[in-house]
């Protein structure tokens, strides 16, 4: 069956159709509940006054920059050709464009290809520290080995909630993320990571999850909601299930 690349024109195109209102619930004042302090509320309404933000981290050298994309088809339409294959960054960077678009600037989103520890240590540093501190943090098509050990320790880390102190050490404190819900997930990897949405961590899922009325049985679901959209690889449906974690 012949496939068509989704470019970001033909992407512009489907999103101006598919354009719901976008509301964020968690960027919204709240009055607090009865078991929510007055340090808790504070921190709470200084992180929803912050952007949204979403890393996309593609390989390194010419996997992510020249390589024949397999992702992001979409059916040809009746007669029509089969466009040119783009690259992981170009598909990122239209991917961005399109959350910045649709969630009228409350989404900032931005592409980092995994850098070389060894040779670049810095912008290892910089890209490190960005991709831990992401709210939402998308892995796409890593391949070699390097880039695998360093998503798995970006993972790790944001698993641990980690983060670059003043010192350069990584200190692990999930009050250092600003008590934002965070999202995770590795696609088109050679390797398999476990997500994480919110609340819910699939490596380690807690029993709570079963219960619908909690919010890890919340993540639970929206997890396979976003996983659902990931898996058409179409742009419009990545920028679709990112929005849905932001509005759930």
């Amino acid at each position: 069956q012949t496939s068509l690349i989704l470019t970001s024109t033909t992407a512009a195109q489907t999103l101006q159709r598919q354009a719901p209102a976008i509301v964020f619930p968690n960027a919204a004042a709240s009055n607090g509940s009865s078991g929510e302090d007055e340090e808790d509320r504070d921190r709470r309404q200084t992180a929803a006054e912050l952007p949204q933000n979403v890393v996309f981290l593609t390989p390194s050298g010419g996997d992510g920059l020249n390589s024949p994309l397999k992702f992001f088809c979409s059916p040809a339409e009746a007669g029509a050709v089969e466009a040119e294959a783009t690259s992981l960054n170009d598909a990122a960077s239209d991917i961005a464009d399109a959350l910045r678009s649709r969630s009228r600037g409350l989404v900032v989103a931005s592409v980092l290809i995994a850098p070389d520890i060894s040779s670049s240590p810095e912008e290892a540093t910089a890209v490190r520290r960005a991709a831990t501190e992401a709210d939402v943090l998308i892995g796409l098509g890593m391949t070699s080995p390097r880039d695998i050990r360093f998503l798995s320790m970006v993972f790790r880390e944001r698993r641990l909630g980690s983060v670059l102190g003043e010192e350069g050490t990584w200190d692990s404190t999930i009050a250092g993320m600003g008590g934002r819900k965070r999202a995770q997930f590795a696609l088109g990897c050679d390797k398999m990571f476990a997500p994480i949405v919110g609340a819910h961590d699939e490596a380690n899922p807690s029993v709570l999850s079963k219960l619908p009325w909690t919010k890890q049985a919340a993540g639970r679901q929206l997890m396979f909601d976003m996983f659902e959209r990931f898996e058409r690889w179409t742009i419009e449906e990545f920028v679709s299930g990112i929005l849905l974690f932001f509005d759930g």
